[in-house]
């Protein structure tokens, strides 16, 4: 058997494992992003980020929900910095050199979450997902998908921006 049969054959079965894994990857599995925050891990679904962008300069906007601790601008494009820790009526995270803000968008919304370091982006198996615990109330059960058994809490960012709550416009 020559090199080039090798190859084609390498590339047959390449060829046949990807479409094998590509069809478990749709039905049983979610890529996401995990981020800390003040020690928590927290993600969200890969799907709904535009970026990820350091934190250089935070305008504060007065008379806004403490949630938002500001605006930033990245390439021109003014984003609302939400803090996920103040929603969730706990202790907030201060802005430091190395925040990041994570860039979540769809069609109808966007808007940044704070974070104090990006993990990076994972695979993770639906099943590992384990339902809401309950003694969540309020925005945490909103907005919260599930946790893993590590304690990686999945935020729910398709709703968060689709909840009209979140769009702060009225003008002073």
């Amino acid at each position: 058997m020559n090199i080039e049969d090798k190859e084609k054959i390498l590339k047959q079965r390449a060829s046949e494992i990807s479409l094998v894994y590509n069809q478990e990857d749709k039905d049983d599995y979610i890529d996401i992003l995990e981020f800390t925050i003040n020690n928590d891990k927290y993600a969200v679904e890969s799907k709904f980020i535009d970026e990820v962008y350091l934190i250089k300069d935070i305008t504060e906007i007065p008379f806004t929900p403490s949630y938002i601790i500001g605006v930033i601008s990245v390439r021109g494009n003014i984003f609302s910095v939400i803090d996920i820790k103040r929603l969730f009526n706990q202790q907030s995270q201060e802005v430091k050199s190395k925040s990041k803000a994570i860039i979540l968008k769809n069609n109808d919304m966007e808007f940044a979450l704070l974070s104090e370091s990006v993990i990076g982006i994972t695979r993770l198996k639906r099943n590992d997902i384990q339902t809401k615990p309950f003694s969540l109330t309020g925005l945490q059960a909103e907005y919260i998908l599930g946790m893993t058994t590590e304690k990686l809490v999945i935020l729910d960012a398709d709703k968060m921006l689709s909840d009209k709550k979140m769009i702060i416009n009225q003008e002073v």
